[in-house]
């Protein structure tokens, strides 16, 4: 294990928590800190290869008002729901398009806090850039894998205006435009929930992933000889 590395993350995921965000919570709030952890999103708990080829990007991880209600050991444990179905197609699609689990990539949130509300509620988009640049990018530049999969539409623009780029629209043009960041290749994919890929799959149940498949052999293309076997090439 890359020590370096280790400590960088827990310096970041120490920021976290102490970390008083407004019109949110931290992850103490809940439970007397029963969800608390020493990464910067539970999330990695389950995704958290230092060393990952692939770093998956999910907007947040929870809301207070559906944690305060329950304390799942498990969600505890592994830092994720895998009866979601966020959690589901992820899988099922790195696994079929790349081939690789969960745990061989690396994955966090993009705004690290619980929101208020109901899990579906909206986070104001300055709050969740402001988090991508303290907390996100930082983490993608210790990782430095080379394909981050930015999961829903709002994820990918954060990262775009945390990187000073412009968002874009809709989300078709979104994932035909990935762009680079200190050698990371950001991507944005229909969010892996039901609502996502429903919306991404009306008229073509497909799309989404086909969409994947050409995110693989895109970096393919981009990637050295020696390189391209950490991606997952698989044949059509």
């Amino acid at each position: 294990m890359d020590s370096r590395k280790i400590a960088r993350l827990r310096s970041l995921a120490r920021a976290r928590r102490r970390a008083d965000p407004p019109d949110a919570y931290p992850l103490r709030a809940v439970h007397a800190g029963f969800y608390e952890c020493w990464n910067v999103s539970p999330y990695t708990r389950t995704a958290g290869n230092i060393n990952a080829a692939i770093f998956v990007l999910l907007q947040d991880w929870a809301s207070y008002d559906w944690l305060k209600s329950r304390r799942d050991w498990r969600l505890r444990r592994i830092g994720h729901d895998p009866a979601l179905n966020t959690n589901k197609t992820l899988k099922r699609l790195l696994r079929t398009t790349f081939r690789v689990k969960l745990s061989e990539t690396y994955a966090t949130n993009a705004y690290p806090f619980l929101k208020g509300g109901a899990m579906g509620a909206a986070i104001p988009f300055a709050q969740l850039v402001g988090a991508v640049r303290q907390f996100a990018l930082p983490q993608v530049q210790i990782v430095r894998p080379r394909l981050v999969i930015c999961l829903g539409l709002t994820t990918f623009n954060a990262a775009r205006v945390a990187c000073h780029r412009k968002s874009i629209r809709p989300i078709c043009s979104a994932i035909a435009k990935p762009f680079t960041y200190k050698g990371s290749r950001f991507w944005c994919q229909a969010h892996t929930g039901w609502q996502g890929q429903t919306n991404r799959n009306r008229g073509n149940p497909d799309r989404p992933r086909n969409d994947w498949r050409r995110m693989r052999r895109a970096l393919q293309r981009r990637a050295q000889p020696h390189l391209t076997s950490n991606i997952g090439r698989q044949k059509e």
